[in-house]
């Protein structure tokens, strides 16, 4: 159990976006519970992994999150398949996240702080007009729902949010970005 648990702790130690939530000297050789730090990113991981076969992962209910149970009968080939999911599912996101930024930040006008994650952008398009005018004509142009930041908060006029989540193939959400950053170009305020 030592053995499958330091496999699993290791990565979890060295990931930039899943993180172990329980401090190093009070950690389960059994139960290893583990967030992504968004609730909706947690939830998808939950989903994928388990049409990838990884079943039981989402945690209690009172505290959320993963948790992945290595008891005796979960053989170490187990915790292997789970930390190789665990690095593609990281991986395809730590790609969206960095195309995201290298693609907005190429609009002029348009900026983007690099997300912490992979799943959630924020856009700064107040330079072009109103984030509500722009929501609605990207949805018409560029064919491509996205989020007005006004729905967030009043510090959320002039942003635009975007879920890079939505589909699980990179191509289709490079596609996307990449006719919303077509539209925007374009955009003459309306």
């Amino acid at each position: 159990n030592e053995k499958k648990a330091a496999v699993l702790y290791d990565f979890l130690d060295s990931s930039e976006m899943f993180k172990g939530t329980v401090v190093k000297k009070d950690r389960s050789l059994m139960n290893v519970p583990f967030v992504t730090g968004s609730e909706e990113l947690d939830a998808k991981f939950v989903k994928e992994a388990k049409e990838a076969g990884l079943e039981n992962l989402k945690g209690h209910r009172s505290v959320g999150g993963m948790r992945a149970s290595i008891y005796n009968a979960m053989p170490i080939e187990g915790v292997e398949k789970l930390v190789a999911f665990m690095k593609e599912f990281e991986k395809a996101f730590d790609f969206r996240r960095k195309e995201a930024h290298r693609i907005f930040n190429s609009i002029p006008g348009v900026r983007m702080q690099m997300p912490e994650s992979g799943f959630l952008c924020w856009v700064d398009v107040s330079s072009l007009g109103s984030s509500t005018e722009i929501v609605s004509y990207l949805l018409k142009e560029a064919k491509v729902s996205v989020n007005d930041g006004i729905n967030y908060g009043a510090g959320g006029e002039g942003h635009i949010r975007i879920v890079l989540g939505v589909y699980k193939d990179n191509q289709k959400v490079l596609d996307a970005l990449e006719r919303i950053r077509n539209a925007l170009v374009n955009y003459k305020g309306q």
